[in-house]
């Protein structure tokens, strides 16, 4: 037994020197390792569970830089073991210093001051408004309400010299009874007004203020907007002469949706003010021998007698918006066409005055070669219009006689005669189904068609408001405004003298005599019972 314990022994032995030098070493990191809360040395021997020195973190506050007068700063928070950073924070500006004070203004209640001095941290002048220091009031008497008579509450600025005071009404329990007063300022647009007024409970003298009339406004300028420049409207009291302006915008141009032209080129217009769109301005671009922008064909080499063209633009909506004009080819020469519009455009009286001698010293002769010629038609469009070929007056724009409608008539045009009137021609009264002819009846009347087209021989009167259809004449030539060669007289015709701008061709037309003017004329021979008298008329 002693000899098997020996034995075990010395195995034992043997077992704990073979364990001894089998045994392992832990290795750690020399850097340490770091949680929210934590630091600590983290095993490098593959036993990455393992840490030692293990502690709570020891914080400490660190200045990175530190403020100024005018700029921040910065300081972190950091564990001064391991580094761990927790958080960096902003040090606010320190501002300057006001120990050295070079002037002041003190602020009031309700005034600001100022005051300037020299920062001891960065040497730096300064100046800073001090705000108003406002009111500290404080009640300084008080009359308590009774009846209908109000109390009132009077309070006073503490602030040493400072002198405000408010008082409040403290309204009374009942309300006054007052009488019919009267009033003892008439208000107006300019000053309120007062009327006095007395209790009959307390006897108090109640003042009323009236207010101010509203101003008695009426118009004396009105200019409307066009399309480029803005408009204007001027009111005026009639009681104090205050004015006040109202300005409108301009309203821009509206873009037409079709194209007007001449010879050579075409262009959109604006259908307000109808001036051409400088931006849409482009030479034709023929194809098959019209213009592939506009349509435009060679008015001289393609058209006939009977065909409708456009040409020039006039107000057309019942808003006056322009559009253009359509014209039937009534005749055709080698020196151009001759144009009736195909609508009654407008209404306007033949004469302004009750009596005419003459087409020639009409109204309406004026205002188609003046008003409407330069309403409707470009410069361009105006190099290219001849002179009326059977107007003897050498117009640009007329409108047909009694024979020429006749002729017409023989020659199958039968709607010469009678037209419909444009939406805007519609909105100028009931004559605007009847039109104008420039034939005279009498000085007093002339003749018109009604609308079916018969001739009224008995007239209308010269100032009754009828149907305008123009006439025109459009040539290959570009004529010049033309001069007069011969001055027409009473009865003797004029001769007026046209020359072309391009190839210098001339070409006279002769102008109607003027008529006579005749005076009031003088009795010569008195009449009697038996013979017939005679007036003398020069």
């Amino acid at each position: 037994m002693s000899k098997m314990k020996s034995v075990l022994v010395l195995l034992s032995l043997l077992l704990l020197i073979s364990c001894v030098e089998d045994a392992h070493v832990h290795s750690f990191s020399e850097d340490w390792s770091y949680n929210a809360t934590q630091h600590w040395h983290a095993a490098t021997c593959g036993h990455s569970n393992l840490k030692t020195d293990k502690a709570d973190h020891e914080f400490i506050e660190i200045i990175e830089y530190d403020s100024t007068c005018t700029e921040i700063g910065m300081r972190k928070v950091v564990c001064s073991v391991c580094g761990f950073l927790k958080s960096r924070q902003a040090i606010s500006a320190k501002g300057h210093t006001k120990d050295d004070c070079i002037s002041l203004v003190e602020a009031t209640c309700e005034t600001d001051g100022s005051g300037s001095w020299r920062c001891s941290r960065c040497g730096i002048e300064y100046t800073e408004i001090l705000p108003a220091l406002g009111h500290i009031m404080q009640q300084t008497s008080r009359i308590e309400p009774s009846g209908c008579a109000d109390g009132s509450v009077t309070y006073k600025c503490t602030r040493t010299g400072c002198e405000e005071t408010r008082t409040e009404t403290l309204k009374a329990p009942l309300n006054h009874v007052l009488d019919e007063g009267f009033i003892v300022k008439e208000a107006s647009c300019v000053e309120e007004g007062k009327e006095v007024h007395t209790c009959q409970s307390c006897g108090q003298i109640i003042e009323i203020i009236i207010p101010k009339t509203p101003h008695s406004d009426e118009v004396t300028l009105d200019v409307a907007s066009t399309c480029t420049k803005e408009g204007k409207t001027v009111k005026t009291c009639t009681v104090c002469g205050r004015q006040i302006e109202i300005l409108s915008n301009p309203l821009g141009h509206k873009t037409s949706t079709d194209y007007d032209n001449d010879n050579e080129k075409h262009w959109k217009y604006c259908v307000r003010c109808g001036e051409p769109l400088e931006e849409t301005i482009k030479d034709h671009s023929f194809y098959n021998g019209k213009c592939t922008g506009c349509q435009y064909s060679d008015y001289f080499d393609t058209i006939s007698v009977g065909d409708s063209i456009h040409f020039g633009r006039y107000y057309m909506t019942k808003t006056g918006e322009y559009g253009l004009i359509s014209w039937t080819v009534i005749a055709k020469d080698e020196l151009g066409i001759t144009l009736q519009c195909d609508n009654i455009v407008d209404c306007k009286q033949l004469n302004e005055a009750a009596e005419l001698d003459s087409w020639g010293n009409s109204s309406l002769r004026q205002w188609l070669n003046d008003t409407f010629f330069n309403i409707a038609f470009t410069e361009s469009q105006k190099t290219i219009m001849n002179p009326v070929a059977f107007c003897l007056l050498a117009d640009k724009v007329t409108i047909l006689s009694n024979s020429e409608i006749v002729g017409l008539v023989r020659n199958g045009i039968l709607n010469c005669r009678y037209a419909s009137p444009t939406a805007y021609a519609s909105t100028l009264g009931s004559g605007q189904y009847y039109m104008w002819l420039r034939t005279l009846v009498s000085s007093t009347k002339a003749l018109g068609c009604d609308s079916s087209g018969s001739v009224m021989l008995n007239g209308y009167s010269i100032t009754s408001g009828l149907g305008i259809r123009p006439v025109i004449s459009i040539g290959q030539h570009k004529w010049n405004a033309g001069e007069v060669t011969k001055a027409p007289t009473c009865e003797e015709q004029g001769i007026m003298t046209y020359t072309c701008l391009d190839c210098a061709i001339v070409e006279e037309k002769e102008i109607e005599p003027t008529g006579h003017s005749w005076d009031e004329g003088e009795i010569t021979l008195p009449r009697t019972y038996d013979t017939d008298g005679e007036k003398t008329y020069t």
